[in-house]
């Protein structure tokens, strides 16, 4: 080591453990590695939702199982190979003058929809349906008073729960009560007599329906 390397070395060393310095303020700054790292660890911890998921015997495993979804998916006449076999969904979905060409052939929906004048307009124009229901006093707003206004309605609701609570529980006393007499009633000595007895008619004074043999021949 000569003269000038012995005397910058001090400086060297300084210029060194700066830069070291520097370097390490920025691994643990908010946005550095450590700070990111740090945010995974907490995002992947065991009673995080990431972290339930990738446990063992959490989601990912289920699902990458040899019998889980993922198998059952790209299984040989699974799902995905039904979709896209020949003549499948997806098969008739992209075939020639199929609903994508339709949707995008000339003079199609999606043509008419963005159309001048067309669905999307209409929607878009001045006092069109957005506007009606985004505009102050509009549709949403009056939900929005009506769903107060229901709000309101459940601590009258739950006021009168107990009254028809206690009607509930006197009907069924009464029905109690009654139900005893009834079956009393109806064990009463003569009383289904009496009721026939009320129930047949009566002659009236000085005429009988039943004709008198008088003695007399009938002529």
């Amino acid at each position: 080591m000569n003269l000038i390397e012995m005397v910058t070395f001090p400086v060297r060393v300084a210029n060194a453990f700066g830069e070291a310095s520097i370097g390490v303020a920025r691994l643990v700054s908010p946005g550095g590695p450590v700070r990111l790292v740090e945010q995974i660890a907490a995002m992947t911890a065991e009673d995080r939702p990431v972290g339930k998921a990738i446990a063992p015997g959490g989601v990912v495993d289920r699902v990458l199982d040899d019998q889980g979804v993922l198998a059952r998916l790209t299984e040989v006449g699974g799902l995905l190979d039904r979709m896209i076999e020949p003549g499948g969904p997806i098969d008739r979905i992209m075939a020639a003058d199929g609903p994508v060409d339709r949707l995008l052939a000339r003079e199609g929906a999606i043509e008419r929809m963005l159309a001048e004048g067309g669905v999307i307009d209409r929607l878009l124009a001045q006092e069109g349906l957005i506007e009606q229901l985004v505009q102050e006093g509009g549709i949403i707003d009056r939900l929005a008073e009506v769903m107060d206004a229901i709000s309101h309605l459940a601590p009258v609701l739950e006021t009168l729960d107990p009254a028809i609570r206690g009607i509930d529980d006197s009907a069924a006393v009464l029905a109690a009560t009654v139900e005893p007499l009834r079956d009393l009633a109806t064990k009463i000595p003569g009383r289904r007599r009496r009721g026939v007895e009320s129930g047949a008619p009566r002659a009236s004074p000085g005429r009988s329906d039943v004709p008198q043999n008088s003695g007399d021949p009938i002529h």
